[in-house]
């Protein structure tokens, strides 16, 4: 390892989550575009961090920009399989486009997780 890079990336993890916490704050503002840049600038500090991409997901369809939310359910569901949140939140926004057949495909994995989690 090059003497001060686990520094550097401590540093990096700790400036991603600050940005989560940051544009989940603008979420919850219904500041979609700036939570937007804050999980944006996470994700690039840290691309593994999940609820940077559900956060970011939630943001996109609240803007209505469907597709980009989709894109950071699968995203998530890809890094982390067993997110059951992730299946429910792309349902929804499923149910948005009038994508029915996947919506349901999604709330029903989604069901069948939580089942295993209980």
């Amino acid at each position: 390892m090059v003497s001060g890079q686990g520094s550097s990336d401590e540093q990096g993890n700790r400036q991603a989550v600050e940005a989560v916490e940051q544009g989940v704050k603008h979420l919850e503002n219904d500041q979609c575009d700036q939570a937007i840049d804050s999980l944006t600038l996470a994700i690039g500090l840290c691309p593994a961090l999940a609820n940077a991409y559900f956060a970011r997901a939630g943001a996109y369809d609240g803007r209505g920009d469907f597709e980009l939310a989709i894109a950071d359910c699968t995203e998530l569901i890809r890094l982390n399989p067993e997110c059951a949140g992730a299946y429910s939140l792309r349902g929804q926004i499923c149910e948005k486009m009038g994508n029915w057949a996947k919506a349901e495909r999604d709330f029903a994995k989604a069901r069948r997780i939580e089942a295993r989690q209980q």
